[in-house]
């Protein structure tokens, strides 16, 4: 969409934009600054949260992968079923060289019980840490009856405190199947995890001041914290109980200090990580910048707008005056002269358009006046001597260097680059094909370069006419390396635009078909356009076939090369089977079909 915007028009939307964004941004910085603070609190405690969830959540994947390590062990499955004391021994001695580099490998890890039928547990460590491990067993024999045979579930503990730590344990039944398949319970294995050894965790996230992270379990015991404050003067059960959903900050009072809170679920153990944050301090900065922020703010709007204007008024006024006067040649007003007053980097845009007019010109009036006796020449002489003159025409077109026109639209291009002026970046760069294109010395050139030549032209129509009118071309593949007589289409396209869709009131839609049939190509130009009464279009056939049967060889009109002549044209070289016919309707639309034969 700004794309088809001018220079100004983008010029002033930026400085439009630009200013209401200040705008907006000072009374939104003023007003609502509370509410930026709350995101970026939100924000802020997700990851924190996030972060910390994945870190619990990454030592609990670890405990899960340990545990399916020792669930699979044959050595430990002998170990729970053997009564042997001896053979104990030894499968004892395999178990501790397979579990002490796991110990070691995870730190969270303080200790492995093995648990036998008997009720009977063997301890794990590595290195000798106090685990109050017979405790820890009878809590869970106690609250989950883990020694029951008929229990089946893996799950995490609840928390454990003994002075100053903090266990909990996860707990899965050891299963063998028997002879006939049958799954049978044969122990249980307790991983003990220290989360005082959590410490480590907090080190990797940057806590703002008065900023506070507890980990509770689902009987609002605090399970740890970031130390930010006296964890037994805590309220556990009233923080939780003021909480939201997950992700929703919820403000109330606490200890006669305005909090934030904020808190996720960690769904394998039933905890929740909750951040707590003392807002007081968060916006007592805000208040003191607002009346700051809003002063600067006005007066960043009236200098942008002071700037915006005199860069506006410089920078497009002489653009203008080019865009204008492209338009004007774009008419056939080839004579017309780029006139710029500041002896700028656009000034030097125009002297270069101006110099490269002039060429063109001079290059066009040689190479028509010698294609108008080459066709005169097919009529009057022998194949040999039509042959002569194209060498001529090869011969002159050859002697009209082309490198300082390619240069000068290079020049142009590279300007508009610099600037960034589209619509000069486009015109350059089409004009350059297009000549490049028309001064080949070839007189059959490929469909498919005949259409690339008509693509560059309606770019040039395209930011000519701006939005009025669109186009479309649906060409089949097998047309692309076919032959073709140069420059009979894009006439014709000119034509429909200029002469159809140009003196329309309203939008207009210009299609170009293709295809290949029975080895007659066909090709369709159609407009919605003003068209042509029945008297016109009659006048426009019989001036045809009249101009046919004459020896005239070239016509002009304003749009190029006449439907006429290139009717002529084809005929000439392919025979009277083939040429252009054309059907309008008056205030409907012209369609001219275009027939030519195979040629590779």
């Amino acid at each position: 969409m700004l794309k088809k915007l001018s220079v100004r028009n983008q010029l002033i939307l930026f400085l439009l934009v630009t200013i209401i964004l200040v705008l907006v941004m000072q009374i939104y910085s003023y007003f609502r600054g509370e509410k930026i603070i709350q995101h970026n609190v939100e924000t802020y405690t997700h990851n924190v949260m996030t972060q910390m969830s994945n870190n619990v959540n990454t030592v609990l994947a670890r405990i899960k992968k340990s545990n399916v390590s020792i669930l699979s062990n044959t050595y430990i499955q002998d170990f729970l079923q053997e009564k042997n004391p001896s053979e104990k021994i030894e499968l004892d001695n395999y178990i501790a060289k397979f579990l002490y580099p796991m110990l070691n490998a995870n730190k969270d890890i303080a200790s492995i019980l093995l648990v036998d039928e008997d009720g009977k547990f063997y301890r794990y460590v590595y290195n000798e840490e106090y685990v109050p491990e017979i405790v820890i067993y009878q809590k869970l024999v106690k609250k989950y009856r883990i020694n029951d045979q008929h229990h089946a579930k893996r799950f995490f503990s609840t928390p454990m405190t003994f002075g100053d730590d903090i266990y909990y344990c996860y707990v899965a039944p050891v299963y063998i199947f028997d002879t006939n398949k049958t799954r049978k319970k044969i122990g249980d294995s307790i991983i003990v995890i220290n989360a005082t050894h959590w410490k480590h965790y907090f080190n990797d996230i940057l806590f703002a001041p008065d900023y506070q992270l507890l980990i509770v379990d689902e009987n609002n015991q605090l399970v740890f914290s970031n130390g930010t404050d006296d964890n037994e003067d805590m309220d556990i059960p009233y923080i939780t109980s003021q909480l939201a959903d997950d992700d929703r900050l919820v403000r109330t009072v606490y200890h006669d200090k305005n909090i934030i809170l904020n808190s996720q679920s960690i769904e394998e153990t039933g905890w929740k990580i909750i951040s707590l944050i003392y807002s007081d301090t968060l916006f007592q900065s805000l208040r003191k910048d607002s009346i700051l922020q809003l002063t600067l703010g006005i007066g960043l709007f009236f200098l942008l707008l002071i700037i915006g204007i005199t860069i506006i008024r410089n920078f497009t006024k002489p653009i203008n005056e080019v865009l204008r006067t492209i338009k004007m040649i774009g008419k056939g007003k080839t004579k017309k002269k780029i006139v710029v007053k500041p002896n700028n980097e656009i000034k030097i845009i125009a002297d270069a358009i101006n110099h490269m007019m002039d060429n063109i010109r001079t290059m066009q009036t040689k190479i028509f006046n010698t294609q108008q006796e080459l066709y005169e020449m097919e009529l009057k002489k022998k194949f040999s001597e039509i042959q002569y003159k194209q060498a001529e025409l090869s011969a002159l077109q050859s002697q009209i260097n082309p490198h300082f026109l390619y240069n000068t639209l290079d020049c142009i291009k590279s300007i508009g680059l610099v600037y960034d002026i589209e619509e000069i970046v486009q015109i350059s760069s089409s004009m350059s094909d297009i000549f490049r294109y028309s001064i080949k010395g070839k007189e059959l050139v490929t469909i498919e370069e005949e259409i690339a030549c008509i693509s560059n032209y309606l770019q040039i129509m395209s930011i000519r006419f701006m939005e009025k009118f669109t186009y479309t071309m649906n060409m089949d593949d097998q047309l692309y390396p076919c032959k073709i007589i140069k420059m009979i289409l894009q006439p014709i396209v000119e034509n429909s635009i200029f002469h159809g869709l140009e003196p329309k009131k309203g939008h207009g839609h210009l299609q170009i078909k293709g295809k290949l049939d029975n080895d007659i190509v066909t090709f369709t130009i159609s407009d919605n356009g003003i068209g042509m009464k029945e008297e016109e279009l009659k006048k426009l056939i019989d001036y045809m076939d009249s101009y046919y049967a004459s020896n005239d060889m070239y016509v002009e009109n304003t749009g190029g090369l006449g439907v006429a002549n290139i009717n002529k044209r084809i005929k000439t070289f392919f025979g009277d089977a083939y040429g252009v016919w054309i059907t309008s309707t008056k205030d409907i639309g012209t369609t001219v079909t275009v027939l030519l034969p195979k040629q590779m």
